[in-house]
């Protein structure tokens, strides 16, 4: 429906969100019935989409392209947070303390 609207341009201008969108939708329907407020964010400028509280606390960074783990550590110092996740076009890794992890999107989406 975007293209309709804008065109091209609308979806382009607009995907980071839109991904953000569908993350926090997932996470909302696999955790949302069970806790009472599993899903926040961080609104500081810089610091990462979302702050996930399940048993521990866990930062969540999405977006299209390459990404650094920057946003992920910055939000996790904020609120003491235990683990994060980086979900982008990036290679699955797992960095050397064990706590931060890059999810590729395309795996992410499978879900």
């Amino acid at each position: 429906m975007l293209s309709v609207v804008e065109g091209s341009a609308a979806y382009e201008k607009n995907k980071g969100k839109l991904l953000e969108d569908l993350v926090a939708a997932t996470i909302y329907r696999r955790f949302g019935g069970s806790l009472q407020a599993p899903l926040q964010y961080d609104s500081q400028k810089g610091g990462a989409d979302f702050v996930v509280s399940l048993k521990n606390r866990i930062i969540m960074e999405v977006g299209w392209g390459e990404k650094g783990n920057k946003q992920v550590v910055q939000t996790m110092q904020k609120v003491k947070a235990d683990y994060g996740i980086t979900i982008s076009e990036n290679d699955l890794t797992i960095d050397e303390t064990g706590k931060m992890i890059k999810v590729p999107l395309k795996y992410f989406l499978l879900i």
